[in-house]
């Protein structure tokens, strides 16, 4: 429903929280991505909240158009409006590959060809925000380097574009709840 609101107003129409009625997945840190940041779970039913000033919105699709997407129905139903995250997608490239620099808002936006301002509105639109994108890409690519022995945390730290190793602790810990040798020896088995 949400994929074929957001064709009809020919834009990504925000959730503002959704509760998903099954236990916590492993992979949990991703549907702030994909979904809200304000994603839960372990309800009795699928809920999704989004901001009610969202069904003044025109519909931006002609008879035509309802006509060939139609023509494809249901099966076209999951892929309808893939732009929802298109911008979120690109920032999170543009901020990995700028790694071991961290980007700012201004200098992303830029980057991108947007504005600051525009930047911030269109991820709202996509449901996300900027320090979420950092975030994730972070935690992500600490998790995969940390599964692979060798590397040392402050190696991984200053790739992460961390600073001082004690910043990557502290973020480390905020994501998994473990220091990142604690993690590492249990994600490899090793002690």
């Amino acid at each position: 429903m949400h994929a074929l609101a957001c064709w009809l107003a020919g834009r990504g129409l925000a959730l503002d929280a959704v509760r998903f009625p099954y236990p916590r997945p492993a992979h949990a840190a991703d549907y702030g991505l994909i979904y809200t940041e304000h994603s839960s779970f372990g309800g009795a039913d699928l809920v999704a909240a989004f901001d009610g000033a969202l069904l003044d919105l025109p519909v931006r699709r002609d008879e035509a158009e309802l006509a060939a997407f139609l023509e494809g129905a249901p099966g076209k139903i999951t892929m309808l409006y893939r732009r929802d995250r298109e911008l979120a997608r690109s920032l999170r490239t543009l901020m990995a590959d700028a790694l071991p620099r961290v980007l700012g808002l201004d200098e992303a936006a830029r980057a991108l060809n947007l504005s600051p301002r525009t930047l911030h509105r269109r991820l709202g639109d996509e449901g996300v925000n900027f320090r979420a994108i950092k975030d994730a890409l972070r935690r992500d690519l600490a998790l995969a380097r940390l599964a692979r022995p060798g590397e040392s945390v402050a190696r991984i730290a200053a790739d992460l574009g961390y600073s001082e190793p004690s910043a990557f602790f502290r973020a480390f810990q905020g994501w998994t709840g473990e220091a990142p040798s604690a993690w590492r020896r249990r994600a490899t088995g090793r002690g």
